[in-house]
C-alpha cells in the first residue's frame, strides 16, 4: 500500500473502520443483553431474570471454556427447578431425574 494509490486505500480502510465502529456502538445500545433498549432484548432480559436464566445464559455464552456451562450445570440451574420432581413422586412428571451415561 505505499504505492501512488497507497494513501487513498488507507483512507477507505479507516473511513470504513470509523462507520463499523460506529454501528457497533448503536448496536451494543439496542441489543447488549443486560443494558439494551430494543424491546425484545428488554422483553427477554426481564423474564430471563424472573426465571433466573440470566446467569445460566451468560455462562453458556461465555468465551473461556472453564467458565461455560455445562450440560449438567443446565440441568442443575435454578431455572430448571421447576422440571425436578421429587423420587418416587411420578404422579405429574414426565422427567424424573437426570443420569449421566458412563
Amino acid at each position: 500500500f505505499g504505492g501512488p494509490d497507497g494513501a487513498r486505500v488507507w483512507e477507505a480502510v479507516e473511513k470504513g473502520l470509523r462507520a463499523d465502529k460506529k454501528q457497533f456502538k448503536e448496536d451494543c445500545a439496542r441489543f447488549n443483553l443486560d443494558s439494551g433498549n430494543n424491546y425484545m432484548i428488554a422483553a427477554a432480559r426481564e423474564r430471563l431474570e424472573e426465571v433466573g436464566g440470566m446467569d445460566l445464559l451468560k455462562s453458556l455464552c461465555a468465551w473461556d471454556v472453564d467458565e461455560r456451562a455445562g450440560s449438567l450445570d443446565v440441568i442443575q440451574s435454578t431455572m430448571m427447578q421447576p422440571l425436578l420432581c421429587n423420587v418416587g413422586d411420578t404422579s405429574d412428571c414426565v422427567v424424573r431425574d437426570f443420569t449421566v451415561a458412563s
